[in-house]
């Protein structure tokens, strides 16, 4: 049925002239969107209402996008990306494809279009280009080539007839992928800049168009710069930030909206398009409650084979935990502490180190399963160790702290590695640097242990410098990890304090 609606709306396009007709007494449309879903098949607890009700879920947001369509008349359904990693149903094979379970759902729900987010590219390019080919829509991505030149998703836009509105739609993909995904992954491809693309676009297309909407996987901040940088844009639907824009807001003219992460809201935008220009919006998230939805049959039959199957897998209890384990970005955290306390001890190494963005689900405080680590660690990177001395230990952790004062990136959690770190004119200083519990050794050889993501992706960025003679363990992090709580069958908070800035009169313990 998608598929004849998209013919008749090329058919339709072509009758039009090409002198730019616009809605001369104002077209109602309404345009729906999502981002960042994660391979969230099933519901989560709402952990900030006191009831922790299930939102989220496959079959909750299939049954509230069909209830709002039914009511808005004509409408859009648009998605900006990053629907891989997050659960195992990424990793499960549907029809050939790594994940292919996810697009399926999308097929299910009528999907009009969809960018392409740096998640999709955690697998090989392979891979990737099955999930696209098992799409029954457009994926677009007008700023990633491949090594021939030739874009990776194929199309660059797509122009659709929504009710009498000509609504162009223009995927953009973040320009940091390289810093996002693996040396293997990335390979061989380019990414342009954003504005640059779509400065080169939009007048491409405007004539034809009643709408440009940008369909941005490349979060909030560049989403606001983009407005400003480019003319002609009338919306930006975003992602990669997991930004929740309850009302969206304007920068420059242009509407941004975000509907947060996981499929737990339903973006929903209802426009008033007159004279080539937006007259009126109306933008809003309704939240995808899953108590009582049922979903299509359709989607009920996918989550439920699914279920079943990553159930009996992972659903087992491997493990208690005896009291909650956070996160932190920008922060030790007790779980960061946790984890490379693990690496360590699976490895044997002197410092165990991880990046605070791989850590993508708490540990709350009771039974933990195999699902809980899949999901806490779903990346699926190598383990790895590599020798260095002490100075540069003692980089590193300056390095790190440069990290934290900036919030220029994630830091690293570490284990076996402390440091005090002060901010003096304008420089960072590290005046105290301990190796399990003793003052480090600057001309010593120390091991260290990471994921390979970090030793060998990103080292400059991660690290502030480049180790030699990386040795991958032969096992990924998730598996390690799940291996050593099987192993324990207990998780417990674990001591804090190995990070802290300190006055400049600090001295170390004797």
């Amino acid at each position: 049925m998608r598929r004849a609606r998209w013919f008749l709306s090329l058919a339709v396009l072509l009758l039009l002239p090409t002198s730019g007709r616009t809605a001369a007494e104002g077209d109602t449309i309404t345009i729906f969107h999502t981002n960042d879903l994660h391979a969230q098949f099933l519901p989560a607890p709402a952990t900030w209402r006191d009831d922790r009700a299930p939102i989220g879920g496959f079959r909750a947001l299939d049954e509230v996008l069909r209830r709002a369509r039914e009511e808005a008349g004509s409408s859009i359904y648009l998605d900006a990306g990053d629907f891989m990693t997050g659960t195992p149903l990424s990793d499960l094979s549907h029809r050939g494809a790594e994940g292919g379970a996810i697009v399926e759902f999308y097929n299910g729900l009528d999907l009009d279009a969809m960018t392409i987010g740096n998640h999709e590219f955690d697998k090989p390019m392979a891979n990737l280009r099955r999930l696209i080919g098992l799409a029954q829509f457009p994926i677009l991505g007008a700023n990633v080539t491949d090594s021939t030149g030739a874009l990776v998703t194929g199309e660059a836009f797509r122009i659709f007839q929504v009710g009498g509105v000509r609504v162009g739609v223009i995927g953009i993909t973040t320009e940091q992928l390289g810093t996002l995904v693996s040396d293997s992954s990335y390979e061989g491809l380019r990414i342009s800049s954003g504005s640059e693309t779509l400065r080169r676009i939009v007048p491409e297309i405007d004539k034809d168009t009643d709408l440009i909407v940008v369909l941005s996987h490349q979060g909030i901040e560049l989403d606001r710069k983009m407005a400003e940088e480019v003319e002609g844009i009338d919306m930006i639907i975003g992602g990669h930030s997991h930004t929740r824009l309850d009302r969206g807001e304007k920068v420059n003219g242009v509407w941004i909206v975000q509907a947060g992460s996981k499929g737990y809201y339903l973006g929903r935008v209802d426009l008033v398009v007159k004279d080539d220009a937006v007259a009126g919006a109306d933008v809003r998230l309704i939240p995808a409650w899953a108590e009582g939805a049922e979903g299509s049959p359709g989607v009920q039959a996918l989550v439920a084979s699914y279920e079943e199957r990553i159930l009996t897998e992972y659903g087992v209890v491997i493990a208690q935990a005896s009291g909650r384990l956070g996160r932190c970005y920008y922060c030790e955290s007790d779980l960061g502490n946790w984890i490379t306390d693990g690496i360590r001890a699976v490895t044997g190494a002197d410092v165990g180190l991880i990046n605070s963005g791989t850590l993508r689900k708490d540990i709350m405080d009771g039974p933990v399963t195999k699902l809980d680590i899949q999901e806490m660690l779903p990346f699926s990177n190598y383990l790895c160790t590599f020798r260095c001395t002490g100075e540069e230990l003692v980089a590193i952790a300056a390095h790190n702290a440069r990290a934290e004062a900036e919030e220029s990136h994630g830091i690293l959690q570490v284990s076996g590695l402390e440091y005090g770190w002060r901010a003096r004119d304008g420089q960072i200083d590290v005046p105290i640097v301990l190796v399990n519990g003793i003052p480090v050794d600057r001309a010593a050889m120390y091991t260290v242990a990471t994921a390979d993501y970090v030793a060998v992706a990103q080292p400059e960025k991660y690290l502030g410098i480049v180790p030699e003679d990386v040795a991958l363990a032969g096992q990924t992090l998730t598996e390690a990890i799940m291996a050593h709580v099987e192993k324990s069958g207990r998780i417990d908070p674990p001591g804090a304090d190995r990070i802290r800035r300190v006055e400049i009169d600090y001295a170390p313990p004797k």
